[in-house]
Formats: structure tokens, C-alpha cells, sequence
């Protein structure tokens, strides 16, 4: 149905990931153990039937700084990098209806990082932005 409508799924996973339950109420911890797995085989299954995946945050709950966290997550629970960077980028643009931004293009409002290494190879060197420019403005070089 989410095809078929266009839905997009945002999941947030890294989120139900890095959660601690085990001070938790029983209940909690049981509901836990049964679904969190399950979202792992769900994301997967919702990628290859074509649901529209964009990243985003729960933020505060996801700290400032660990969004690439989510990306390391998508990748570990079986999408591909490339389907991960574009659910970051034009996914995630098309998802709140903007034209312009999402992709590095002429015309377009570009926030430009770099990271040590391929994250087509490796999702994981998107953990480590050591180059950001916003608005052409350099705001960190390592």
C-alpha cells in the first residue's frame, strides 16, 4: 500500500537500535525483544518493494552530529549505500516537496561534506565529516 500511495517511511531505526531497554518495564523489554528484530527484515522488505525510504532524525533523541549513524544502520539492515546516500539527499528533498535542494547541481542549495574515504565501499566513513561548507561557507577542515 505504501507503493501504491506514495508513502514515504522515514524509520528512524538507529534510534531502536541504540536504545537501552533493560531498565524498562517487563512488558516494555518483551515488546522490545519481539519487534526490534523484526524491523530489521520489515526496512528490508520495504526497500525491495520499492517503498519511497528517506532519512530523517528523532531528534533530540538522535544527539546532533550522529546522523550518520542511521546510514551505517540502513546499510546493516540490507539496503545498499547508494539507495542509503540518495535516501539522505533526493529522497529526503522529495519528501518535503523541494525542488531545490537534495542534489549538487547548478541552481540548487547546497550543503557540501566530505568524508575520508568511498561511502559506496564503506558507509561507515560518513561517521567522520571532515569537511563542511554551507551556503559556499566553510564551517570545518580538518
Amino acid at each position: 500500500m505504501m507503493v501504491e500511495h506514495g508513502t514515504f517511511l522515514v524509520s528512524t531505526r538507529r534510534l531502536a537500535e541504540a536504545m537501552d531497554v533493560s531498565h524498562a518495564p517487563p512488558e516494555l523489554q518483551a515488546k522490545a525483544a519481539e519487534m526490534f528484530p523484526k524491523a530489521r527484515t520489515s526496512m528490508k522488505a520495504a526497500y525491495e518493494a520499492g517503498v519511497k525510504i528517506a532519512v530523517g532524525t528523532d531528534a533530540p533523541a538522535i544527539p546532533h552530529g550522529k546522523n550518520a549513524d542511521e546510514l551505517v544502520t540502513l546499510v546493516d539492515w540490507g539496503m545498499p549505500p547508494i539507495a542509503v546516500l540518495r535516501a539522505a539527499t533526493t529522497v529526503a528533498a522529495d519528501l518535503i516537496n523541494v525542488t531545490d535542494r537534495g542534489r549538487l547541481a547548478e541552481g540548487q542549495l547546497a550543503d557540501v561534506i566530505a568524508v575520508p574515504g568511498d561511502p559506496l565501499t564503506d558507509i561507515t566513513v560518513t561517521q567522520s565529516v571532515n569537511f563542511v561548507m554551507k551556503g559556499g561557507k566553510v564551517y570545518a577542515k580538518k
